[in-house]
């Protein structure tokens, strides 16, 4: 799985995220990372077209709530829909999260 590039702050300055892209990508091997991020930080943040060509990893806990597109993004990639989640053998909660893809090599 490629690497991602927490995005969760609506203080970011959107001229740092290709940098910071840039370098996550280099230390990846050149693989797209995904940007990981919540609706607050992309409408305020990430609404820039050219974020869409790396995959998403939305993070949306409104439950009973379809995900909707998200600033450039038509879909997500990967959806975090909750972090209190909960797998046998593990105690407290964790993060659950739906993949919307292929599994490839």
């Amino acid at each position: 799985m490629p690497y991602a590039l927490d995005v969760e702050n609506n203080r970011v300055d959107p001229a740092a995220v290709p940098v910071w892209l840039q370098a996550v990508r280099v230390s990846d091997h050149g693989r797209k990372p995904f940007i990981y991020s919540n609706p607050d930080t992309i409408a305020h943040c990430l609404k820039d077209k050219n974020f869409a060509e790396y995959p998403l990893w939305y993070a949306f806990y409104r439950q009973h709530e379809v995900p909707a597109n998200a600033g450039a993004w038509s879909q997500w990639t990967m959806l975090q829909y909750t972090d209190r989640g909960s797998v046998p053998g593990i105690t407290g909660h964790v993060d659950k999260n739906e993949y919307n893809g292929r599994l490839e090599r």
